[in-house]
């Protein structure tokens, strides 16, 4: 083996083996539930008694996670390829699109998970997304994202509907352009009303760094 290739696999898995003293602390969101007081209501024997009424929610921490470090080679995961000189050649961050639907990405070789938040319709709270994204151009740094949400959480419960979006992010104008698929339950006879298409337009409102 070369030994430049030798030095630079060795510092690959020093910077990324978890038991490592060179691997990097980074807060990251996390949807965490609970619980909020809103009342109070007469209960037990004769309702002689009261008890609390609570309402489901939802909301955003951070949270620390393990990742590799930064160094002269640039960053070898979080979704940034080996030759990125920024985060925003990444989707890493929060998003939002023309509506004022919110997106939190955190990419990592090739996969998306995150949550979303949408500003339309009947369906509050965070929601779990997860996907796949591929970078592409001339020079790699256009990216190409898919992802899809099930509208069911704990805050709103089942909305018997999903929707995935598919686009290609442009680094020149930090955009991501979308198309999207909603699909809605509907009985068999009525199946050919199911499915919604339009676009979305997101535009990076933070980084991870930020």
């Amino acid at each position: 083996m070369d030994a430049r290739l030798l030095v630079i696999t060795l510092m690959c898995i020093i910077c990324c083996d978890p038991s490592s003293a060179e691997v990097c602390s980074k807060m990251v969101p996390k949807v965490v539930n609970y619980r909020t007081k809103i009342g109070s209501r007469p209960c037990g024997l004769w309702n002689l008694g009261s008890c609390s009424e609570y309402r489901q929610a939802t909301r955003m921490e951070n949270t620390e996670i393990k990742v590799c470090c930064e160094g002269s080679f640039g960053r070898v995961e979080n979704g940034c390829p080996l030759n990125a000189t920024s985060d925003k050649a990444c989707l890493n961050g929060k998003w939002t699109n023309q509506l004022g639907s919110q997106v939190q990405f955190n990419c990592k070789n090739g996969n998306i998970v995150g949550y979303y938040m949408t500003s339309v319709g009947n369906a509050n709270g965070w929601y779990d997304i997860v996907g796949r994204y591929t970078f592409n151009g001339p020079n790699h740094d256009t990216i190409i994202a898919s992802w899809v949400v099930s509208w069911n959480n704990s805050y709103y419960g089942n909305s018997q509907s999903s929707t995935t979006w598919n686009g290609i992010y442009y680094p020149e104008e930090e955009t991501l352009h979308t198309h999207w698929l909603l699909v809605r339950y509907q009985p068999r006879e009525d199946y050919w009303q199911s499915t919604y298409v339009g676009t979305d337009v997101f535009t990076r409102t933070s980084s991870d760094d930020d």
